[in-house]
C-alpha cells in the first residue's frame, strides 16, 4: 500500500489535506476545518496521519540524502545562504489517567528548530524569481542542520558557483 502513497490506512490526498490542516494551533481545530470541508476526521486521527505523513518524509530525505549525486546547477551563480532558528512549543501528553474534565496532563518543552533556504542571486544581489533555489531545516541540533545544508550545497555543485553570501541574525 506504501508504494500507491497510502499512509496510516489514508490515501495521498487525504494526506496532503490533513498536512496542510494539521498547521493549525490544534488538531481539533484541524479536525473542525476538516469536518467543514466534508471530511469527518477526529482530532485523534488527523495526529496520525500527520505523524505518518512526518515519519515518511524524513526517511525520504534520509533516503534522497544518501543517492545525491554531484551536479553543475550552480556553476558560475551568484547563491545566498540564509539560515535561522525558532522557537516552537512541544507538547507531549503524560500517560495515565486523564484528569476530572477529561484532559491529560501533558509536558510542554520548548525547541529550536533550524532552518536554511540557499537562493540564487542577480547581478545586483537580489533574489532571482525563477532562479536555483533549495531549503530544508530540522528540530535536531546544529550537526544536524548542517549535515543537511553541507548535502545541499555539494549536490548542487556550489564549489564551481561565481559566489556565495551567507546571511545570518548574528546568533551563535
Amino acid at each position: 500500500m506504501l508504494l500507491l502513497g497510502v499512509l496510516a490506512g489514508a490515501s495521498p490526498a487525504l494526506c496532503e489535506d490533513v498536512t496542510l490542516e494539521g498547521l493549525r494551533d490544534s488538531y481539533e481545530e484541524a479536525s473542525n476545518a476538516l469536518r467543514l470541508r466534508g471530511r469527518d476526521i477526529s482530532a485523534k486521527r488527523v495526529g496520525t496521519i500527520s505523524r505518518a505523513v512526518g515519519h515518511a518524509s524524513l526517511k525520504a530525505r534520509e533516503r534522497r540524502l544518501a543517492c545525491l549525486r554531484v551536479s553543475n546547477e550552480a556553476d558560475g551563480k551568484r547563491l545566498a545562504v540564509a539560515m535561522d532558528g525558532g522557537r516552537v512549543l512541544i507538547r507531549t501528553n503524560k500517560r495515565g489517567r486523564k484528569t476530572a474534565k477529561g484532559y491529560h496532563t501533558y509536558v510542554a518543552d520548548w525547541r529550536e528548530p533550524k532552518l536554511f533556504i540557499i537562493y540564487e542571486l542577480d547581478a545586483e544581489g537580489r533574489k532571482m524569481r525563477k532562479g536555483l533555489e533549495r531549503c530544508d531545516g530540522t528540530i535536531g541540533g546544529p550537526e544536524d542542520i548542517t549535515r543537511l545544508l553541507v548535502a545541499e550545497l555539494r549536490a548542487m555543485g556550489a564549489q564551481d558557483a561565481k559566489s556565495i553570501t551567507f546571511l545570518g541574525d548574528g546568533a551563535k
